[in-house]
């Protein structure tokens, strides 16, 4: 049998050189016919199998001559100049050349005698056609994260401004977000970096909007998330030896740094030897307080920080081996009271014999003696006192 191409199974196919094509700029193109079967549509390739089950490969499958004359035409495009072309019976291939008139993705129609089809070509540019923005999935509230605005290209490609480039944000809901007003991508440059501060949970749209650019929109999903705490106490509880207390904070809803938490530590019971008032990068904070004191041992790990709400835990330990004090009892004298009848039966004899010994060493005591009856008053006194008594 004749080897050749089949009609029915060829198709004609034009496509583009270049895997990207620059907007506003001249680009080859490629016309050629392939044959195949139905089954190699899907990419597999045909086979033939011999007697002795040796396999080769069908030699008219594939790129193949121009079976007959004729001029390749296309439809009307207002994105691709395409002019028609005339093409020779066994010609191998035509090359041609298209302009791309604007960005974006067309679709070319053509046809040349009994084959026809269709292309997709996309047009990118050099300049500035897009204001992206990068920020981090998750924010936290009460945080403050960096976001960048860049400019990209028609293919997504970062450029460089070639003038000052004036952006306005605007957020709907600013109980939830704040950020800058207006920011400026300079000449030269392809970014610009700003703060958004958060303050509440909740979802918000950010959106970005310059002359000349499309209008962009993003959302930004601010979140509120506790840490969850973990208080472990190591030791042997002794009284008077050191207990170990370890703190661990853990995040299952996002991927954080877990390092740079503030932790304050509330203890009672004990005497603190160390503590770490910061967690380190795999979210441990540790204290050690020798038990001294009472019978047991609190600790409270206050922690906080981040953008996440704090978050407190307590744990209390008793304290084993305390020392046995005996109570001191101390004997109280009874007091000696005194009532006025006492007192008096002490003052006055007190006085009277001061009086007279002063006199005595005067050398008045006979003079007074003389004058004053001396018995006489004893005896007065003596009864004065019996009636105080009798009473």
């Amino acid at each position: 049998d004749a080897i050749g191409p089949i009609k029915d199974e060829i198709s004609l196919v034009v496509k583009p050189l270049l895997p990207m094509i620059l907007a506003q700029n001249q680009f080859p193109v490629l016309a050629y016919l392939d044959e195949s079967t139905e089954d190699d549509t899907t990419g597999a390739n045909q086979e033939t199998t011999t007697e002795d089950d040796e396999t080769e490969g069908d030699p008219r499958l594939g790129v193949t001559y121009f079976i007959e004359d004729g001029i390749l035409t296309f439809s009307a495009n207002d994105s691709v100049e395409a002019n028609s072309l005339s093409i020779k019976r066994n010609q191998p291939y035509a090359l041609m050349d298209m302009v791309s008139n604007e960005i974006g993705t067309t679709t070319l129609s053509y046809q040349m005698g009994g084959f026809d089809g269709s292309t997709s070509i996309t047009s990118h540019t050099t300049d500035p056609s897009e204001i992206y923005l990068a920020f981090p999935k998750n924010i936290l509230t009460n945080s403050n994260s960096l976001a960048t605005v860049q400019l990209l290209d028609s293919a997504g490609n970062p450029v460089y401004a070639k003038k000052d480039i004036q952006v306005k944000l605007v957020s709907n809901d600013e109980s939830i977000l704040k950020t800058l007003q207006e920011l400026t991508i300079k000449s030269g440059e392809y970014f610009n970096t700003f703060e958004l501060e958060t303050m509440n949970e909740g979802k918000i749209e950010l959106a970005l909007l310059s002359e000349d650019f499309a209008l962009s929109k993003y959302e930004i999903n601010v979140v509120d998330i506790s840490p969850i705490l973990t208080l472990d106490l190591l030791g042997t509880m002794n009284w008077n030896e050191r207990i170990e207390a370890k703190l661990s904070i853990g995040i299952p809803e996002i991927k954080t740094s877990l390092s740079g938490f503030q932790v304050e530590w509330i203890t009672e019971g004990g005497e603190v030897k160390s503590m770490e008032e910061m967690t380190n990068n795999e979210g441990i904070a540790m204290l050690n307080i020798v038990a001294n004191g009472k019978d047991t041992v609190s600790i409270t790990a206050k922690v906080s920080g981040n953008g996440f709400s704090s978050s407190t835990l307590t744990k209390t330990a008793t304290i084993l081996n305390m020392p046995i004090t005996e109570d001191v009892i101390v004997e109280e004298s009874p007091e000696f009271e005194l009532d006025m009848m006492t007192l008096m039966l002490i003052i006055i004899p007190v006085a009277v014999g001061g009086a007279l010994f002063f006199l005595k060493r005067m050398d008045k005591l006979d003079l007074i003696t003389d004058r004053i009856p001396i018995e006489d008053k004893f005896e007065e006194i003596k009864e004065r006192i019996s009636d105080m008594r009798n009473r």
